[in-house]
């Protein structure tokens, strides 16, 4: 049991940067298709 919460709070750290990585990403993306839409709905 002690071993497991060990080995799980090992992996948490480089899970904290994967997920933040991620997030950054989505937000890049999210950020861009919404401009992309907004300018398309208004040049439309």
């Amino acid at each position: 049991m002690s071993r497991h919460l060990h080995r799980q709070d090992g992996t948490n750290s480089m899970d904290g940067r994967q997920v933040l990585l991620i997030s950054a990403v989505w937000a890049v993306i999210l950020l861009g298709g919404l401009y992309l839409f907004i300018e398309f709905v208004f040049w439309r």
